[in-house]
């Protein structure tokens, strides 16, 4: 194979699931995590990073585990009573091309009484 390929270099990208696909698949206080999204054909087998995005209301609380969250997904899931939690099964330090501001693997995003208030 002669010349230069980037194929060697690339960086894995998220998977975006949106808020709408979830609360369409998943009933209310059920757990959602990669395998889940892939068991519903939400991504694909072969995915390895989960990038869960939209700001639209829940009607519903929703347990979910991905790898990021966009800014209005994780405000809409916790605003319908859901938790969010960053990283996977392994509990280790997520990190891929194109998600900023990844919290620590398994961390637990929580709304404080003085947010819930605002």
């Amino acid at each position: 194979m002669r010349g230069f390929s980037n194929a060697n270099f690339r960086s894995a990208r998220p998977v975006e699931v949106t808020l709408r696909q979830l609360a369409k698949t998943f009933e209310a206080n059920a757990t959602v995590d990669l395998v889940a999204m892939q068991k519903n054909g939400l991504v694909s087998s072969d995915a390895k990073f989960v990038k869960i995005i939209g700001s639209q209301d829940l009607a519903m609380p929703l347990i979910v585990q991905a790898h990021a969250f966009s800014k209005g997904a994780r405000e809409a899931i916790l605003r319908a009573g859901g938790r969010v939690m960053v990283g996977n099964v392994a509990a280790e330090s997520i990190r891929c091309a194109g998600v900023d501001d990844v919290p620590q693997a398994g961390a637990e995003m929580a709304v404080s009484s003085e947010e819930s208030d605002a």
